[in-house]
This record gives C-alpha cells, sequence and structure tokens, in this order.
C-alpha cells in the first residue's frame, strides 16, 4: 500500500488545530498521507479507532491514545501520529490547504496545478499550432489530430486487429 503514496502526491493537506474536522484515516495530516493506505483496512481495528473517526478521536486529555504497536507499519503510523501535536480546541478550526505550482500548500486551489500534477507530460510536436488554434472545428482538428499520429482505423488498420 506504501508504494501508491511514492507516486501519487498529497493534493490536500489538513492542518490539524482542534481535531474535530479532519479524518484520521483518510485526511493527510501526517507526513505518511492517509493512515488507511499505509495500514489498510485492518487499521482502524488494530488500533480501535473507528473508520468514520476524527483526529480528535485518537486522543485523550491532550495526548495521543494509541495501543502498543505490533506491526512494522503500525510503528510508523504511530511515530507519524506522535510527531504531530495533539488537537487542543483553543487552537481553532481545522484547515485545509492545496498544493501549489512550486510544490508548497496553500489556501487557493488550481485545478491547472493540479492536473499539471497528475498528467504526464510530453514534448510539444512541431505541428501542435496547425491542429490546435482558437477558431478551430474540434471534430476536424480531432480527425487532424489522429491522422498525424497516424492512429485513423482504416480497413488495414482494422484488419491488423482482428
Amino acid at each position: 500500500m506504501l508504494q501508491l503514496k511514492e507516486f501519487l502526491p498529497d493534493f490536500m493537506r489538513c492542518n490539524v488545530m482542534d481535531g474535530r474536522e479532519g479524518s484520521f484515516w483518510f485526511d493527510s495530516w501526517t507526513v505518511l498521507g492517509p493512515l488507511i493506505s499505509v495500514v489498510g483496512d485492518g487499521g482502524p481495528r488494530a488500533l480501535r479507532i473507528r473508520k468514520d473517526a476524527h483526529i480528535v478521536d485518537a486522543t485523550t486529555e491532550g495526548s495521543w491514545r494509541l495501543p502498543p504497536a505490533r506491526t512494522n507499519e503500525m510503528v510508523a503510523l504511530q511515530a507519524a501520529v506522535s510527531a504531530v501535536s495533539p488537537p487542543v480546541p483553543s487552537n481553532g478550526m481545522d484547515s485545509y490547504t492545496w498544493i501549489q505550482a512550486n510544490e508548497t500548500y496553500g489556501s487557493s486551489f488550481s485545478s491547472k496545478v493540479t492536473w499539471d500534477h497528475i498528467r504526464l507530460s510530453s514534448p510539444e510536436v512541431f505541428w501542435h499550432k496547425v491542429i490546435w488554434f482558437k477558431e478551430n472545428i474540434p471534430r476536424n482538428t480531432f480527425m487532424s489530430w489522429l491522422a498525424l499520429l497516424r492512429r485513423i482505423p482504416t480497413k488495414d488498420r482494422l484488419r491488423r486487429w482482428a
């Protein structure tokens, strides 16, 4: 489960203040990201913390309430959780921040920045301005694009599929 974290960045982070908004298992509030992705579906039972629990539900009187760890994943989870200060009601409400273009987190969301993090970018081709321009006709542009990539399903190509 930890392998997925290496490829996908966390697009949104929860800043823990009072712990009443943030999800203990599904929000990214530790360095590990969403904790359910580290320990799997058995994590809530092993830690005795409900799957729908908020961050504050894992505390008692201002300190973390976690049972002894029995696996390496649980040791890593407890270390990551312990590195975060326990939520305190006087801190105010939890807040969420979004990934920004410079790999930091800020209060504004940008679909362009998110798209740039998700997609695999390819180098620009020399003919892109011939196909993609302001007043193009989408149907013609799409067919031209397929022709330049040699992907039009002609009879000889269709025969090779069978």
